[in-house]
C-alpha cells in the first residue's frame, strides 16, 4: 500500500476544512490577528497520526486559543515579518496545513511585502502532507508551494531537492512546523529558524526545556 493513511489525511482535511469559518471569525474579532494566527497553527499540530492518542480537534482549537506559547518568540517574528521579502513555511501534516493556511492568510494581509513558499512532501510518509494535500486546502491558491525533494519524516538537508534548498536559501525568514522538521533542522543548518511545535514527547520536551504537551514558537 503505498499510501495507508489516505483515508485518515482526507478525513483531518474535511474537518480542518470545516473549521475555517469559525477560526475566520476568531481572526476577525481578534484585536491582534497575528497571535491568533499563531495559535491556530500550533493547534494543527496536535493531528499527528504517528503518536498514539485519541483527537478532539475542536477541544484543542478551544484550548491552543486560550493558552500562551511556553516560549514565546513571537515579538521578534512579528518584528522581523516587517522588513522581510522572503519566508519559507515548512509543512507538517495533512489537515493541519488548514491551520497554517489561516496564518499564512494573516501574515499576507497585514504583511504585503512577504511573498511565501510552503513546503510539502514528495511522497506519503505516516500523515504529512503533500502536494495532493496542498491542493486539497487551497493553500496552492495562497502562496507558492513546493515538495521537499523525500519522502521522509522532518527535512533532512541531505536529502532535500534544489528548489527546496533554493527557497531555504533565499529566505529571510524560515518558519518550522512540527516535531519532526525540528528534530531534523535544529543541529542540521545555521540558518535562523522559528519552530512552531507541541512537544509531544518528553525528549523533545527536555530539549526545549518545556513541560509534555507544551506549545511553543522558539526562534534557534
Amino acid at each position: 500500500v503505498n499510501d495507508p493513511f489516505a483515508a485518515e489525511k482526507h478525513r483531518y482535511n474535511a474537518l480542518a476544512l470545516a473549521m475555517v469559518p469559525t477560526c475566520q471569525a476568531a481572526l476577525k474579532a481578534a484585536h491582534d490577528p497575528l497571535t491568533v494566527g499563531a495559535h491556530l497553527a500550533v493547534a494543527g499540530n496536535i493531528i499527528d497520526l504517528g503518536i498514539a492518542q485519541r483527537l478532539d480537534i475542536h477541544a484543542t482549537l478551544a484550548a491552543a486559543l486560550e493558552t500562551p506559547f511556553a516560549i514565546d518568540d513571537l515579538p521578534r517574528l512579528r518584528r522581523e515579518l516587517a522588513a522581510a521579502r522572503q519566508l519559507l513555511y515548512i509543512g507538517d501534516n495533512a489537515g493541519e496545513i488548514v491551520f497554517d493556511r489561516l496564518f499564512i492568510e494573516v501574515i499576507q494581509r497585514l504583511y504585503g511585502n512577504v511573498t511565501i513558499t510552503f513546503s510539502v512532501k514528495s511522497g506519503p510518509i505516516i500523515n504529512d502532507a503533500t502536494m495532493a494535500d496542498a491542493r486539497a486546502v487551497g493553500m496552492d491558491r495562497v502562496c507558492n508551494v513546493i515538495e521537499t525533494g523525500n519522502a521522509m519524516v522532518g527535512a533532512p538537508l541531505q536529502h532535500v531537492n534544489v528548489a527546496f534548498r533554493k527557497a531555504l536559501d533565499a529566505a529571510d525568514i524560515i518558519i518550522s512546523k512540527g516535531q519532526g522538521n525540528y528534530e531534523t533542522l535544529n543541529t542540521e543548518t545555521q540558518r535562523p529558524i522559528y519552530f512552531i511545535l507541541k512537544a509531544k514527547c518528553d525528549l523533545v520536551a527536555q530539549a526545549l526545556g518545556v513541560a509534555f504537551g507544551d506549545s511553543v514558537l522558539k526562534h534557534v
